[in-house]
């Protein structure tokens, strides 16, 4: 059976230390899912840190990080930055083992949201973790 996104996310980030639990889930009511905020798929902290984890597939992270910027989010990323916590976006994708074979293995890219100063107030930048 193949893994999902959050299942590679939850692996990774335990193996480093961090105790996750899943924040998403199914409304079967309104027929979606639901996260923290609308962009918290995993809570995870250890020691000195408490973070929010959004999960995608590579090509989903242009699309989840202008979600994080919209209106509709953008207020409570801001006041999880500035509560202190952290918000990372990893966005997962098949890499071939070595240039020009077919083994593939799977790798992740992974963004930190930090607050930029935007003179007119406070916006969401992004940096490579």
């Amino acid at each position: 059976m193949a893994l999902s996104n959050t299942t590679r996310t939850l692996k990774k980030w335990r193996g480093q230390g961090y105790q996750c639990w899943i924040t998403e889930y199914w409304n079967g009511f309104c027929g979606r899912r639901v996260d923290v905020w609308g962009f918290g798929d995993i809570l995870a902290c250890k020691p000195g840190e408490i973070a929010l984890l959004q999960t995608t597939s590579y090509s989903g992270l242009s699309s989840h990080k202008r979600k994080i910027e919209d209106e509709d989010h953008r207020e409570a990323a801001i006041n999880w930055l500035q509560a202190g916590g952290k918000l990372y976006l990893e966005g997962w994708h098949k890499k071939p083992l070595k240039r020009g074979g077919k083994a593939l293995r799977w790798k992740d890219r992974v963004y930190q949201a930090v607050l930029v100063d935007a003179g007119n107030g406070l916006e969401i930048g992004w940096e490579d973790v």
